[in-house]
């Protein structure tokens, strides 16, 4: 292969990556030791063990301690670092906190001496939560709209429901075959995760009204969910059929898991909106430690960048004057560019640059990611980049669903357009859409976003896959 052939290559190859990158491994378990966190272990004073189980946006940190004789207490930690322990009014040795909302109010359970109560408590005012349980009850989580989430026992832990509070009514969850289930964590819009066994198979499940979705990771081995965010992240941990286990972070089926260095295992309670994900590990002696895992920059060097140059680089190898499309690329992914452009590097590429097509039975899945093109400056906010995806047809018209969503570095997202939400059902016709994309403020430290789409045919075969080098900044999108 000539040096000609070879950059010309590399840089068709590179372009595709800089795209392709955040679908590669979709549907895996990604392995631990590529987690991008850096992990900061929480000791309470005087405790044997700690464990960290909510976190807010604000990142304020609730959890509860064990003496190894008697108590358990809860606190909340702010993310100052200051901690106030949580003592429930008529508490007996049991006092412990579960769950955060964004206003600050927390939920938990309490003992009074003869069964554990769940409870809320928002300032100083302190509510009973109680489905009419005989036995103990757990209020693991609640919402800013005052949701509650937890499970209750039916004869001390050997038949176990699920429950979701809102207002003063009670819905019982139920799943499997095994009579145990537990509703561990809800977001904003009312969507719980949880666990519930099935012939003697753990599951992680997510459930918005009537739709639920069975979390499996690995698929052969046990599954817990523990908590989520509004951005659809779940987080818990598994264990395969050998007894190994570890943390995950969900997100549509993609799961990535990880371990504490020199832990035996894991367990991720809570994860907020930035990613930040608490969690409790236990160590050889058998204490149990709390952590904080926050996610951090990916290399400096992002694979936009690296697509552009290799594009200049390859028009230079043919010593004569790039193309236009050449050019437009290369100064895309090098200094950012406000449109949302894609093209198709396989054969048969579509017939206008930014175009894609949907047919009938098709669906369209945008992929937006949060990229780090320079080391971020040290500062104690976290980069995020508000974005707001959709489609328009020629006329620039909106077609389909629209969302908005926050990412921090490394994190990527997508909004699927499905051929039935426009009503594209006449076999041969084909719709030509303009997928956008553009930055919100506020997109905090945000330094630009890649974005691709991928078109899937009937039962979600993957079809042609739409990359694009292009980059969009803060500098170059509209406010």
């Amino acid at each position: 292969m000539t040096p000609r052939h070879l950059a010309r290559a590399l840089a068709t190859l590179l372009a595709w990556l800089a795209a392709a990158l955040p679908w590669l491994g979709a549907g895996m378990v990604l392995p631990a030791s590529a987690a991008p966190y850096s992990f900061t272990t929480i000791d309470m004073p005087g405790a044997v063990d700690t464990k960290l189980t909510g976190i807010n946006n604000a990142g304020t940190i609730v959890g509860w301690t064990d003496d190894g004789a008697c108590c358990g207490i809860g606190f909340v930690r702010a993310a100052s670092g200051s901690v106030q322990t949580v003592v429930v009014p008529g508490s007996v040795n049991i006092s412990e906190v579960y769950g955060i909302n964004q206003l600050g109010q927390i939920s938990g359970s309490y003992y009074d001496g003869a069964k554990l109560w769940g409870y809320t408590r928002s300032g100083a005012v302190v509510t009973q939560i109680d489905p009419g349980a005989p036995n103990d009850i757990f209020a693991w989580g609640l919402n800013d709209s005052g949701q509650v989430v937890g499970s209750y026992s039916l004869d001390f832990g050997l038949t176990t429901r699920g429950f979701i509070k809102s207002g003063s009514a009670y819905a019982t969850l139920d799943l499997g075959s095994d009579g145990y289930t537990a509703v561990r964590g809800i977001d904003a819009s009312g969507r719980v995760v949880g666990s519930f066994v099935d012939a003697g198979i753990w599951h992680g499940f997510e459930m918005l009204g009537a739709t639920l979705r069975q979390i499996d990771v690995p698929s052969l081995g046990f599954t817990f969910a523990h908590g989520t965010n509004d951005l659809g992240d779940v987080v818990g941990w598994w264990q395969d059929a050998s007894s190994n286990g570890s943390a995950f972070v969900e997100h549509g089926g993609v799961a990535r898991s990880f371990n504490l260095p020199g832990a035996e295992y894991t367990i991720a309670n809570a994860i907020n909106d930035l990613g930040v994900i608490v969690g409790e590990w236990g160590d050889a002696r058998g204490l149990v430690h709390g952590f904080i895992a926050t996610p951090v920059a990916e290399p400096a060097l992002g694979w936009s960048l690296v697509a552009g140059l290799a594009l200049l680089a390859w028009a230079r190898s043919r010593r004569r004057r790039p193309s236009a499309l050449a050019c437009l690329a290369a100064a895309a992914a090098l200094a950012g560019a406000g449109p949302v452009l894609a093209f198709n590097p396989q054969p048969d590429p579509p017939a206008r640059l930014g175009v894609v097509s949907l047919g009938p039975e098709q669906s369209l899945r945008l992929m937006v990611r949060a990229v780090s093109l320079v080391p971020a400056v040290q500062s104690d906010a976290i980069p995020t980049c508000r974005v707001a995806l959709a489609f328009s047809d020629a006329d620039a018209r909106p077609v389909g669903p629209s969302q908005i969503v926050l990412l921090r570095p490394g994190q990527a997202r997508t909004l699927e357009l499905r051929a039935s939400d426009v009503g594209q059902t006449e076999r041969g016709q084909r719709l030509l859409l303009h997928p956008l994309a553009r930055l919100l403020p506020p997109s905090q430290s945000c330094q630009g976003v890649a974005l691709s789409v991928q078109q899937f045919e009937p039962n979600d075969r993957p079809g042609w896959f739409y990359a694009s080098p292009w980059l969009l900044t803060p500098d170059s999108a509209e406010q």
